[in-house]
């Protein structure tokens, strides 16, 4: 699929993790980089986009991330002739 590695995976997610909001409130707050990530693995009640409407639902971020994984959008743009 994507031409990266397992590590290059692992630095995206860190470096995504350490600019949200949540990290940046729980660094704030004093907790280690072992305690966050630990927060980060807890589930978390969230809203989630669907088709048929938001869906509020518990997911802990490994399950936003599989379901990225799996999002793929696309472009086409068509030239009309005249």
């Amino acid at each position: 699929m994507w031409n990266v590695n397992k590590e290059q995976i692992e630095n995206i997610m860190m470096s995504s993790m350490k600019r949200s909001d949540r990290y940046r409130s729980l660094k704030n707050a004093g907790l280690s980089k072992e305690q966050i990530l630990a927060e980060f693995k807890k589930p978390v009640a969230m809203t989630v986009y669907s088709l048929r409407g938001d869906i509020d639902t518990t997911m802990t971020p490994g399950t936003v991330y599989a379901i990225t994984k799996a999002l793929h959008t696309g472009f086409t743009s068509i030239e009309p002739t005249k």
